[in-house]
């Protein structure tokens, strides 16, 4: 094997499309465009009309802020998503919401996604437990308006919560709220029907397979599959949403089938998250560390080292950014075992060096905190 560490290699970036920055300008133009007029009446001598755009000013205020603050972190957490810098969307999202919950501006429905989103910030970071309480917090927020019953945002708040309580080991909890989504995806239009039924689908065949019930997992996981192409089939559909969620869905199916002993089946699954990954880097996260160790292991009680090997380099080039993170402390001891395992115990202490080297804890400002914290 080649050494592959350490490793240089960076996640793209996100780009703002012309189309978000349109709206984003459009929407903050249309907020400021009464003040305008109020101060050019004022200046006049038209003070009664000046104060009725005065009024009216405030009244977009109100309305429009939280939008265009809802609006404009959405395209700073795709961006930073993307790169992992997930404690700056972290530390936007709180003081955000920190305004929105004091400030005297509509605040539904972008509490309950705000504050979703803050959830998801921390989930990408392993604090699992604060991201099931956001998580909750954000699903009640939602379900206050009745007419939230039924739209594809709640949908996302369950399986969000779903999540958190799989990520706890609450497996039980974590299917009932995946039900839920999956029952209000089901009632919706088919081409939004086809794309967010695979996610709870998705979520209950992994929940099964932590539980060690294969076979029902392994139905889960391929009706999912079988909505996600039905999804990429419909132009409503944004593809990356769908990608997303097949990489996601090759990377459990070749865990289930080295569980079941199928090692072919699981080593040509492996090839397809690869492969998948080779086309879309930024499909992969920290919260795919946990099933690329769980599979990593399955191959090294078999003697797969190779595969072990190739999945653990994806993996490390993700965990080397967050040493901290739980999941990327069990991937870097199943690193181990596999240098111990081939013979190669003297590289063992290079690949943690450059795991916890200052050069690489300050590559980024969050882990730079991080490591401030810790000591």
């Amino acid at each position: 094997m080649s050494q592959k560490y350490p490793v240089a290699k960076r996640l793209p970036t996100f780009n703002v499309t012309t189309r978000s920055a349109v709206f984003l300008v459009g929407w903050c133009s249309l907020a400021l465009l009464p003040l305008y007029y109020s101060l050019s009446y004022f200046a006049m001598g038209n003070a009664a009309t000046g104060l009725v755009y005065l009024v009216l000013s405030g009244l977009y205020v109100w309305l429009l802020a939280p939008a265009i603050t809802c609006y404009a972190l959405t395209i700073y957490l795709q961006k930073h998503l993307n790169d992992r810098s997930y404690m700056r969307v972290d530390h936007a999202y709180t003081r955000a919401l920190n305004w929105l919950k004091r400030a005297p501006v509509i605040k539904w429905p972008y509490l309950p996604s705000m504050t979703s989103n803050l959830a998801l910030t921390h989930m990408y970071q392993g604090h699992y437990e604060s991201a099931e309480s956001l998580f909750r917090e954000a699903l009640q927020e939602a379900l206050k308006d009745k007419r939230q019953s039924a739209r594809p945002a709640l949908v996302i708040y369950l399986f969000n919560a779903g999540a958190a309580c799989a990520r706890l080991e609450n497996y039980v909890e974590a299917e009932l709220f995946y039900d839920q989504a999956l029952e209000i995806a089901k009632s919706l239009s088919p081409a939004k029907a086809a794309v967010l039924s695979a996610w709870p689908l998705f979520g209950i065949g992994s929940a099964r397979l932590q539980l060690g019930e294969l076979d029902s997992a392994e139905k889960y996981i391929e009706d999912a599959i079988h909505s996600l192409d039905s999804a990429r089939r419909s132009s409503d559909v944004r593809s990356s949403t769908a990608h997303l969620a097949i990489v996601r869905c090759h990377l459990l199916l070749a865990l289930l089938n080295a569980k079941k002993g199928n090692w072919d089946q699981s080593q040509k699954c492996t090839d397809n998250f690869l492969e998948a990954v080779k086309r879309n880097p930024i499909s992969v996260d920290t919260l795919c560390l946990t099933q690329i160790y769980q599979t990593v292991d399955q191959y090294l009680q078999q003697g797969l080292f190779d595969n072990a090997e190739r999945l653990l380099e994806l993996g490390y080039i993700i965990a080397k950014d967050f040493p901290f993170h739980p999941d990327s402390q069990r991937l870097i001891g199943s690193y181990e075992k596999l240098l111990l395992l081939t013979d190669r115990k003297s590289d063992v202490e290079d690949m943690k060096h450059f795991l916890r080297s200052p050069a690489l804890l300050t590559f980024s400002g969050e882990n730079k905190n991080a490591q401030d914290k810790a000591l």
